[in-house]
């Protein structure tokens, strides 16, 4: 790899989705309260309310793992929402995970920092036709690793 050569490895759309999804939640979460108290039946407020803990959970996560990352100057930099950007060379690369929903890839990827420990990351790109970037972090994470390696 060329030591200039910047490789985006997050969607563009990573934090503004984050953003627009939260947005989305904290509309939703009130309008279907009020219609489940309408409503009146029991099953349906403790579906409800499992159902809301569960998005609020997955929201945890995301503003918690979710970064965004390049490769550049042949190293790999991944900046977390409330946290500086970390550097890391491409031996400390762990196993990259992928799930995949829909049109959106999910990869995650713990990173060996310097003090022994491990930091997970998580890592977002879009499939779909609104994304320029079709990038596969994977693959791409997985590549970097085994070059290290040689």
């Amino acid at each position: 790899m060329n030591a200039q050569q910047e490789i985006k490895l997050s969607s563009n759309w990573t934090m503004p989705g984050l953003y627009l999804s939260t947005l989305a939640t904290l509309i939703f979460i009130p309008v279907a309260v009020s219609k489940i108290i309408k409503e009146g039946s029991t099953g349906a407020i403790v579906l409800g309310g499992l159902f809301f803990l569960l998005l609020i959970g997955l929201h945890i996560y995301l503003f918690k793992f979710l970064c965004v990352a390049r490769v550049k100057n042949n190293k790999l930099v991944m900046k977390k929402l409330f946290k500086d950007a970390k550097e890391y060379t491409f031996d400390q690369i762990g196993t990259p995970k992928s799930l995949r929903i829909k049109n959106t890839v999910y990869t995650s990827v713990a990173m060996n920092n310097n003090k022994g420990g491990l930091e997970k990351f998580l890592i977002v790109n879009s499939k779909s036709l609104l994304s320029l970037n079709k990038i596969d972090a994977k693959a791409t994470l997985m590549r970097l690793k085994e070059e290290r390696m040689v």
